[in-house]
């Protein structure tokens, strides 16, 4: 979701910038999330009633997923055709989201990536250590016409000592933030929380998705939103 000041008439104590999750991970058939398209599309029917108008349904990829753009297709196609049978008036698009690797570089030199709104290219790092390419493959991604958007920021605990320094250089070079919801709920801990709502407050975040895989996460959003409690 990008964020916005556009009115919803939904949920009266709903944050009036939900209108667009751009990280729901509901694709089915994957390794991560549901195994079926009855249980992704009952899940998505539930972020369909918090008033969300759009989600960008995003499959994980990386060098040692055995996932093929085949199969996220027919997970995609098999979600569309279900919620449109159902009648459910949300807009659903597709994306992936790629480890920050050396194979990377291969998909990009090959065309081969999936982009969210034509030209957003959503990718992760490593939990542990940031890669010593992440800046050549900004650079690469933008001489390519894509803009490079990296997903929670704020869960990278080795950016946390540096006073937003780092933060601040991924900006620059062009790269876009987009923060969890889940972080801002405190799912994955007080830490990346109050990391999450300082990048927030300081005007570094861009857009932002839940990120959400399973039922238990889609709970988590659910109360979240309704209590609104970002700060």
């Amino acid at each position: 979701m990008f964020f916005t000041n556009k009115k919803k008439n939904v949920l009266a104590r709903q944050p009036n910038w939900l209108h667009i999750d751009s990280n729901v991970q509901l694709l089915p058939g994957l390794i991560e999330g549901p195994q079926d398209v009855d249980t992704a599309c009952l899940l998505i029917s539930q972020l369909a009633a918090l008033g969300l108008e759009k989600i960008v349904l995003i499959a994980p990829i990386n060098e040692q997923s055995p996932i093929t753009f085949d199969t996220i297709q027919r997970g995609y196609q098999s979600v569309c055709q279900k919620l449109l049978l159902e009648r459910c008036e949300m807009e659903v698009m597709l994306a992936g989201i790629y480890r920050l690797e050396k194979g990377f570089m291969s998909l990009l030199k090959k065309n081969e990536l999936i982009p969210m709104s034509g030209h957003y290219v959503l990718f992760d790092l490593p939990l542990d250590a940031e890669p010593p390419f992440i800046e050549n493959i900004i650079f690469e991604l933008e001489v390519n016409g894509f803009t490079p958007v990296l997903a929670c920021p704020e869960r990278y605990v080795y950016y946390h000592q540096l006073n937003l320094k780092r933060y601040r250089k991924l900006k620059s070079l062009g790269c876009l933030f987009q923060s969890s919801l889940l972080s801002l709920a405190g799912y994955y801990g007080d830490k990346t929380k109050r990391m999450a709502q300082t990048l927030l407050k300081e005007g570094l975040i861009d857009m932002s998705g839940s990120g959400i895989n399973s039922e238990i996460q889609v709970k988590v959003l659910v109360d979240f939103v309704k209590n609104q409690n970002i700060f």
